[in-house]
């Protein structure tokens, strides 16, 4: 019985998905209007704790009844493997305060995250790719 139980375990975590460290800046770009015609720059930073992720989304405001620098969200979501879902929800800038959901693949070298935002019948395509001090590096050389 005893092996039976530790069979099973050995067996699941060899299956169980692997939990990808998505901590730190991202940027990237979203599109929406027909056929993503409308293309917005935004970045993110993530703090991860296991399979949950807590963070902030700053863009150029393109929609909204204030004027503003930029539209700031708060971020929560789970990832597990290569697959990440991500709630943004605006935290009242430009007079915004609605949600948008965020389905993300993970890339095989952890650097891009690509998928599709969705609101109310809406979505269109994002993409983001991971800012580390590599790329700093990259750029002054």
């Amino acid at each position: 019985m005893i092996r039976l139980f530790v069979l099973l375990v050995m067996s699941f975590s060899v299956h169980a998905a692997e939990i990808p460290d998505l901590n730190g800046m991202w940027v990237g770009f979203f599109g929406y209007g027909s056929e993503g015609a409308n293309i917005v720059e935004c970045s993110m930073v993530v703090e991860q704790s296991g399979t949950n992720i807590e963070g902030r989304m700053l863009e150029k405001q393109t929609f909204g009844s204030e004027p503003s620098i930029g539209l700031s969200a708060n971020l929560s979501g789970t990832a597990n493997g290569d697959l990440v879902s991500v709630t943004k929800t605006y935290d009242g800038s430009g007079g915004q305060t609605h949600s948008v959901n965020y389905v993300f693949t993970l890339d095989e070298e952890g650097e891009i995250l690509h998928g599709i935002w969705s609101l109310n019948g809406m979505s269109g395509r994002v993409v983001f790719r991971r800012v580390t001090p590599q790329i700093f590096s990259e750029i002054l050389n």
